[in-house]
């Protein structure tokens, strides 16, 4: 099996498609192949416990929850060894990372076979 390089590059375009395979885990979305801005919607709804049609609403509640992924939330933050409080936001920020695989070597299939000898 390939070794997973362990150099990442953060996926920052929206558009950019992600397919996991047939039988994967649909836990954040149903389809096995997404674009990636649809997979954050469907993570930050999950995570502030929204649906789709959640989102568009404009009511109190709605609004405090996106709040923490939108503009933040206030709030103060003490530094660990500071010795004040600061003011500022906390905000949420989501990421998608892709790890690539290494490109397998043509002796791993001769590698293999020795070890199973």
């Amino acid at each position: 099996m390939p070794s997973v390089n362990e150099q990442s590059q953060i996926i920052a375009s929206d558009s950019d498609v992600i397919n996991l395979g047939q039988g994967s885990d649909k836990f954040f979305i149903p389809e096995p192949m997404f674009e990636v801005g649809d997979f954050l919607q469907e993570v930050k709804q999950k995570l502030l416990h929204m649906n789709g049609n959640d989102w568009t609403k404009n009511d109190g509640w709605v609004e405090s929850r996106k709040e923490w992924i939108q503009e933040g939330k206030a709030c103060e933050f003490l530094q660990l060894g500071g010795k004040l409080w600061k003011k500022g936001r906390v905000k949420i920020r989501i990421t998608v990372e892709f790890y690539p695989q290494e490109p397998e070597s043509p002796l791993d299939d001769v590698r293999q076979a020795i070890a199973e000898n």
